[in-house]
């Protein structure tokens, strides 16, 4: 049964590249991805119903539901770095704002207030 969420774990990251690389935005191919893993765990509501008539029935869908589990699971997770930068992002971004006021010499006090909270910052 591991296996089974292995290879949902894999599926997952592997569904939301595609959209990428088929042109997608991240959010979207993300968000619809962690949708179609939603829906296919539903069919976990008639197993108990399933099980009585054919118990291999019953346990697909289980397996089905554990592999959109993990797939979902993984998508969530890959969500957070998606939507924030990193720290060096944030870091390159503070020195091109600090270069561009450097470059203007009337901004002599933004330039001090800048250095002043980047050092107690970084």
């Amino acid at each position: 049964m591991e296996d089974v969420a292995s290879f949902g774990s894999i599926g997952g990251g592997w569904l939301p590249m595609k959209f990428i690389n088929s042109g997608w935005t991240v959010f979207r191919s993300r968000k619809t991805s962690m949708l179609i893993y939603a829906i296919a765990v539903l069919p976990i509501l008639f197993v108990q119903y399933l099980g009585t008539c054919n118990m291999w029935i019953a346990v697909s869908i289980v397996v089905l539901a554990m592999a959109a589990h993990q797939a979902w699971s993984a998508n969530i997770f890959t969500t957070v770095p998606d939507m924030f930068p990193s720290i060096q992002q944030v870091w390159d971004s503070l020195k091109r704002f600090y270069l561009f006021l450097e470059s203007n010499p009337s901004r002599d006090l933004e330039i001090s207030r800048i250095r002043t909270v980047a050092g107690k910052v970084f």
